[in-house]
Parts: C-alpha cells; sequence; structure tokens
C-alpha cells in the first residue's frame, strides 16, 4: 500500500469507515490470451458432456468476449447436441430480435418503387411486403418467454408499438439450429399500413450473424424477404 492509500486508510478507521481492498492487479495481454485461448481448447474437449458444461459455464460469464467465443466454438463444432444447445444459451439471453430486412434484387426489378405499371401500383396496396420498400426495415420482436428445456418462446412484436398489444404476440421455437417464429407484425410505409401475420426461419452462422427469411405477404409470386441481425 502506497503512502497516499495509507492516509485513507487511517482516515477511514478514524472515521469507522470499512477500508477499500486494494484494486486487483490488471490482466496481462498474455494472461488474456491464455485465457481466451483455454476456451477453444476447453469446446473441443473429448468429452461430449465437459464441452456442454464448459459452455454452460461460458454462458454465464459476464465478459461478453468469453461468451461470445464460447458460442461462436460451439457453433462450428461437428457436435450437434453442443451446436443446439449454443442456440438455445442464446435465445436464453436475448430480450428482442431485432431483424433487418432487405429485399431480393430480383424483387426491386421486378417492382421498381418509381414504377407507373398498373400490376405494380395494385400490388403496392394490397401486398404488405411492399411496406419494406417505404419504410420498415427493421422488425423488432421482444421476447417475453423462453423455456429453455422445450426451446418454446414467445415473442411480442413492437413495430410502431411503444407497448406490448397482446393482438400482435407471437411464438416460436428452437429446434436444433434452427430458430422459427411466427407473429402478427404492423408494417407501414409510404403511407400505407398493414397487419399481416410473419414467420420467420432463422439460423446462425459462423460468423455469428443469425440469417434467414421472413414471409409477410399473401401473394403465393412474392420473394420472401432476407432477415438478419449480429448475434453480439
Amino acid at each position: 500500500m502506497g503512502g497516499v492509500s495509507i492516509r485513507i486508510a487511517v482516515l477511514a478507521l478514524a472515521l469507522g469507515l470499512a477500508v477499500p481492498p486494494d484494486p486487483a492487479p490488471a490482466q496481462s495481454a498474455a494472461e488474456r490470451r491464455e485465457q481466451l485461448a483455454q476456451i477453444r481448447e476447453r469446446m473441443s474437449d473429448p468429452d461430449p458432456l465437459m464441452r456442454l458444461a464448459y459452455l454452460e459455464e461460458y454462458a454465464e460469464a459476464k465478459d461478453q468476449t468469453v461468451t461470445m467465443l464460447a458460442v461462436r466454438y460451439a457453433l462450428s463444432s461437428d457436435d450437434p447436441d453442443l451446436r443446439a444447445t449454443a442456440l438455445r444459451l442464446y435465445v436464453a439471453s436475448l430480450e428482442s430480435l431485432d431483424l433487418e430486412v432487405e429485399l431480393p434484387d430480383a424483387f426491386h426489378a421486378a417492382y421498381p418503387p418509381d414504377s407507373t405499371d398498373e400490376r405494380v401500383l395494385e400490388a403496392k396496396e394490397r401486398e404488405p411486403i411492399f411496406a419494406f420498400v417505404y419504410g420498415a426495415k427493421v422488425i423488432r420482436l421482444k421476447v417475453t418467454n423462453f423455456d429453455f428445456g422445450s426451446g418454446r418462446l414467445e415473442v411480442a412484436a413492437m413495430n410502431g408499438l411503444s407497448e406490448l398489444d397482446q393482438q400482435f404476440s407471437g411464438e416460436g421455437q428452437v429446434r436444433g439450429t434452427t430458430l422459427t417464429v411466427n407473429a402478427r407484425v404492423q408494417l407501414s410505409g409510404g403511407g400505407r399500413s398493414f397487419e399481416p401475420r410473419c414467420s420467420f426461419i432463422l439460423t446462425p452462422g459462423s460468423d455469428l450473424v443469425l440469417s434467414g427469411e421472413a414471409a409477410c405477404q399473401t401473394g403465393p409470386t412474392y420473394p420472401n424477404a432476407k432477415v438478419s441481425m449480429p448475434m453480439f
């Protein structure tokens, strides 16, 4: 304890206060590297039950880098149980799914936004998918409940809402490394508003991006929208 620390300790004792402990020494870069390298080793343990135990331990860590690396290694594993558990642990930690929406090039080519074609104009008035063209770029699904054992989750679509509304609730399921969700969503754009039921099929990638497709339209000839969100 240095001179300043000694004076603080004496003053604290005189006032009847608890003496704060000295801060723990900072972790060196070499120590940090060893800690992070150990994650890969543990997630490659020959015992599948140990791999699962390590994954659960890392999922509860307050260090986001540690959790991120553990989930990444688990998702790239050839162990299907480890990959499935990694996705469930990830979903269990979520407050919401904030899915960025992107329409395929084929859609933009078939339905240009400045078109005056009657077929296109009629479709714009009728089909929810056009809300993605004129306004809705993100779909936010608040996770209200998740049962780890069954993989079942409950969600509430929050687009255009400041609080939960039961009519925009939905449910989903984690099976293996696939997350499916179905919910009624409020979509607005270009002066139009739609309230379709949307279905989402999402899978995690080795790049730690959750991605897939969303079907929110009634017309069977329209392509699905692409959706994605960074996992961390």
